[in-house]
């Protein structure tokens, strides 16, 4: 199996207001279908209140580029390479879990009984969040190296369920 590159994404707990962290940088680098990568973070929970999640907002823009001096100088080999990037990207995704609910894969709204607790009463006001970069076994393969970056996620919550 390929040796992945680590790479560091960011989830901000106080984005927009306390009520939505978001996750970005998230971008994994492969070597051939069938591997997946997972970030791991923790969503805090700052009121004095529950916290409900309410949506799950991710965003699809997902880019495939080659590395820097991948293409050949050739400019139909290089059309032909970035057709391959091109192909392997669409076996490439993202999913989120959050806490114990199953992972989704893209935007989510109207979550129902979803709680964050707030800290306190035994409750550490934290709940893992895990989210996976696919590319699927079986996907088309690229003949050239190249990166895959997604946007962002980010995660709505109310004080009410």
């Amino acid at each position: 199996e390929g040796v992945q590159t680590e790479h560091t994404a960011v989830i901000d707990n106080t984005y927009a207001s306390e009520q939505s962290p978001k996750i970005t940088d998230l971008r994994a680098d492969f070597t051939e279908p069938g591997q997946s990568v997972a970030y791991s973070f923790y969503v805090y929970n700052a009121w004095e209140y529950d916290a409900y999640l309410k949506n799950i907002n991710i965003d699809s823009t997902k880019e495939c580029t080659a590395k820097d001096g991948a293409l050949s100088n050739d400019a139909t080999t290089a059309a032909a390479q970035q057709a391959k990037i091109a192909a392997a990207c669409n076996g490439i995704s993202i999913s989120i879990a959050v806490g114990d609910d199953a992972a989704v894969s893209s935007t989510t709204s109207n979550i129902n009984n979803h709680v964050l607790a707030a800290e306190g009463n035994g409750n550490t006001g934290f709940e893992p969040v895990v989210v996976t970069i696919t590319y699927a076994a079986g996907s088309s393969v690229a003949d050239t190296d190249f990166d895959v970056t997604f946007g962002d996620i980010v995660l709505n919550y109310s004080s009410q369920n």
